[in-house]
């Protein structure tokens, strides 16, 4: 994929407390309601790669970060 390795160096870890709580159930995205349009020029990239695994009979193994699911895309992710 085209993008650089991550360095986690540059995080910055603040407490729970510190940190701005900006999300309640109206953020949720559910499978059968409206969505915000999504681009990324890496998108058919990965959708290639997912298709051809499948197609060869290989595992697909998907990862996300918690950022994911707490913009309230689980309802999209769960199977």
């Amino acid at each position: 994929m085209p993008f650089e390795q991550f360095d986690p160096n540059t995080l910055r870890l603040r407490p729970l407390s510190e940190r701005e709580h900006d999300m309640d159930r109206s953020s949720l995205i559910y499978p059968d309601g409206p969505r915000q349009p999504f681009s990324h020029e890496a998108l058919p990239i990965l959708a290639k790669r997912i298709t051809a695994a499948a197609a060869k009979g290989r595992s697909i193994i998907f990862t996300c970060g918690a950022h994911v699911l707490r913009q309230g895309n689980a309802p999209l992710l769960i199977d």
